[in-house]
């Protein structure tokens, strides 16, 4: 299979991390600040009802990893070592599903599987497991064969926007 490349999605998930990292003070970027960015991009295929139950237990949270105040923006953040590990497994997560492009949900499930990562922590401290992650994923028609996957992710877009 050719190289798997990052969906508009995924960069765009990337790129508020950074801003979401500022946010609160922290000057790197984690695994959990890559899952509120997907929460506040994407609310209604993320996992924020899955680990919050809603809209307002996500922002006491969000509250709660606050390093200090927002800092300026000033170049690029680095990531910490579990973050970089998950993303290397992200293209394997992404593959494994013959997804052609990397989404939101082949870094969180990634995350997931990476011991040392916050965002595992997280889930194990939720009890919540990477079936329980994959049941949501395949729910919102993000994981799959590539063309029902595709399909089902965009239908499930279409229908969010025709409900709001």
């Amino acid at each position: 299979m050719a190289s798997v490349r990052f969906s508009v999605e995924m960069q765009r998930v990337i790129a508020e991390s950074r801003q979401v990292a500022l946010h609160l003070g922290c000057d790197y970027v984690s695994t959990l600040h890559l899952l509120l960015a997907d929460c506040q991009l994407y609310p209604f295929w993320s996992l924020r009802d899955v680990l919050f139950g809603n809209a307002r237990a996500l922002t006491a949270f969000t509250e709660q990893l606050r390093a200090g105040p927002p800092l300026a923006a000033a170049g690029s953040l680095p990531l910490l070592k579990e973050c970089e590990r998950a993303l290397r497994k992200t293209k394997t997560v992404a593959r494994h599903y013959r997804a052609a492009e990397v989404l939101p949900c082949h870094f969180l499930l990634a995350a997931a599987q990476v011991p040392s990562s916050l965002l595992a922590t997280l889930l194990a401290e939720n009890q919540v497991s990477i079936s329980t992650l994959m049941q949501h994923f395949e729910r919102t028609g993000q994981l799959g064969a590539p063309a029902a996957a595709g399909r089902s992710f965009w239908l499930a877009k279409v229908r969010h926007w025709l409900a709001g």
